[in-house]
C-alpha cells in the first residue's frame, strides 16, 4: 500500500515540477494561453506546480496516513474543478477527461487506502 502512495507522489512531483519550471510548456500540453500577459505563467506556476510539488514532498517525507488523505483531498479538489468545467464549459475533449479520470483515481486511492490511519 505505502508503495503506491510513494509512487503517486513522485508522479505529483514530476507533473508539479514540469508546470513549476517549464510554464509555457504545461500551457501547451494543456491548452492554455496566456494571452501575451504572465499572469497565466505564475497561475500555473503556483497552482499547478508548486502547490503539487510541496504538498507530495511534504506527504513523502511525513509518510503519515493524514499526509496523504490530504494529497488524496488536493486532488478530488482538482478533479471537482475540472469536473465543474467539463459540464459548465463544454470543456470536456478527450484530454480532459483523461486528466479528470487521472486526478479521480489518485484521489479514490489516496483517500481510501489512508483514511482508516489518519486519524
Amino acid at each position: 500500500m505505502e508503495i503506491v502512495n510513494i509512487i503517486l507522489a513522485v508522479l505529483s512531483i514530476a507533473f508539479g515540477g514540469i508546470c513549476l519550471v517549464a510554464p509555457r510548456y504545461a500551457l501547451g500540453a494543456l491548452s492554455l494561453r496566456t494571452d501575451g500577459a504572465n499572469d497565466g505563467l505564475s497561475e500555473i506556476r503556483g497552482a499547478s506546480g508548486g502547490a503539487f510539488v510541496l504538498l507530495a514532498a511534504v506527504a513523502l517525507v511525513v509518510s503519515h496516513p493524514a499526509a496523504w488523505v490530504m494529497m488524496g483531498v488536493h486532488y478530488a479538489g482538482a478533479a471537482l474543478g475540472r469536473g465543474v468545467s467539463i459540464v459548465l464549459d463544454a470543456a470536456g475533449s478527450p484530454k480532459m477527461w483523461i486528466y479528470f479520470g487521472i486526478e479521480v483515481v489518485f484521489a479514490a486511492w489516496l483517500i481510501s487506502a489512508n483514511l482508516v490511519g489518519a486519524f
